[in-house]
Order: structure tokens, then C-alpha cells, then sequence
């Protein structure tokens, strides 16, 4: 099965099953993503986040079974 994520998709996700915590003295916000399926609710597994700062590449991740990806720390400030 292909996994195409629409721009709009992956914000949306991003809003809706990101759990972040702000860490004042490293300036940087953590994210832990989970990827699920908007019908069915169930964890999508090779699910690929791309994380982009200023326009620039900054990483990619693969979700697991689970449908979780690893912690993602991204500097604050800066426009993803």
C-alpha cells in the first residue's frame, strides 16, 4: 500500500497527535509524532515525517508498527 501525505495532512497530524514539551534552557521543542489512519484511527507503519526548518531539509523519520516516531527536537523560532 502507497502512503501519500498532502501537505495539508501531515499539519493536520502534526496538530492533532503531536505531543510536545518546551524545554526553556536547550530553546528546543520535542515532538513525539504517532501517524494513524483518519478512517479507521489505526497506527499507519512506514509512515515517512520529513521535518523542514526555514525552507531547509532537517530530518526524516519512519513511523514503527506502532505508528510512533522517534522524539524530534526542533529549535524554537523558527518556521517549520
Amino acid at each position: 500500500m502507497k502512503l501519500f501525505l498532502t501537505k495539508k495532512t501531515v499539519i493536520v497530524l502534526m496538530l492533532s497527535f503531536l505531543s510536545y514539551s518546551l524545554f526553556a534552557q536547550d530553546q528546543f521543542i520535542s515532538i513525539a509524532p504517532k501517524v494513524t489512519n483518519d478512517e479507521t484511527g489505526n497506527p499507519l507503519k512506514d509512515a515517512i515525517i520529513t521535518t523542514f526548518i526555514d525552507d531547509s531539509f532537517f530530518r526524516s523519520d519512519t513511523s514503527a508498527s506502532n505508528g510512533k516516531v522517534n522524539d524530534i527536537k526542533i529549535p524554537v523560532g523558527a518556521t517549520y
